[in-house]
């Protein structure tokens, strides 16, 4: 039986609340969360919704401290309090939360590009009283998460310049799409000879650049019990402990908004 490949079981996210959310709006942000980052299939981030009410009233910078805090008195490195979301008094309005990804430092901003506080270090790497922080609507969150990651975009890119921290934060973004509708990534499949189709009709090895040799795509009732959509990829072999000729590709999900 062919089986799909994880790379590890996924980071965590979590979410504090500085302030009560109904249940019917907190449901909601974990809902849109869930469906940003396709959690059904094979998901690279989780929510995890933190149930403290000591935060409330706290701001980002305030939140982060108290992380940090206790990231110190726990023996690990304050330095390492991975990014986090805020919901606040907003959140129930927009259903958006705040990313705060870390304290900034001066090697955020170009010359010029902050307003600076008069009682801020002078310290030209050490951090600054304010994080690097954005308001996103919750399906963006996860993608958000994963382009940082993979140092694909940072957060700086979406302020008005010149910034000042000091100023209310710009409207939520969605980063331009509605990724609760947007298909998820591929699935890695290993099959075994008898779980696989190969091909080496021109038609369908034209489509990759290097072009290969062979082409492969699971067997139809294979991928069926898999909830992937058969389609020709590029495969190499399996280095596992798995049948002789077996090998890896890619294959497509099968979700609610596909048209096979």
């Amino acid at each position: 039986m062919p089986s799909i490949l994880c790379g590890g079981p996924p980071e965590v996210l979590s979410l504090y609340l500085s302030s009560p959310l109904p249940l019917p709006v907190l449901e909601s942000l974990k809902s849109d969360f869930a469906l940003g980052a396709h959690d059904q299939y094979n998901p690279l981030v989780k929510l995890v919704v933190s149930d403290r009410t000591d935060l409330y009233g706290c701001s980002a910078e305030d939140v982060m401290r108290r992380l940090q805090d206790e990231a110190g008195s726990a023996g690990e490195d304050p330095g390492n309090v991975p990014p986090f979301l805020l919901a606040d008094e907003e959140t129930g309005e927009e259903g958006s939360v705040i990313y705060v990804e870390r304290w900034a430092t001066r090697d955020d901003f170009a010359d010029g590009d902050l307003v600076e506080g008069e009682d801020w270090p002078e310290d030209e790497e050490g951090p600054l009283p304010f994080t690097i922080k954005l308001r996103v609507y919750m399906h963006y969150a996860p993608v958000l998460w994963a382009n940082i990651s993979i140092c694909n975009i940072e957060i700086p890119e979406f302020y008005e310049y010149p910034f000042d921290p000091s100023a209310p934060l710009p409207p939520p973004t969605d980063g331009g799409c509605d990724w609760r509708k947007e298909p998820p990534g591929h699935a890695y499949v290993c099959a075994s000879p008898a779980s696989y189709e190969v091909s080496e009709d021109p038609e369908y090895t034209s489509q990759f650049m290097p072009r290969p040799e062979n082409v492969y795509r699971l067997k139809p009732e294979v991928a069926e019990r898999l909830n992937l959509v058969p389609h020709w990829a590029v495969g190499w072999d399996s280095r596992r402990e798995v049948p002789e000729g077996s090998k890896e590709f890619a294959q497509e999900w099968k979700w609610e908004g596909c048209s096979c």
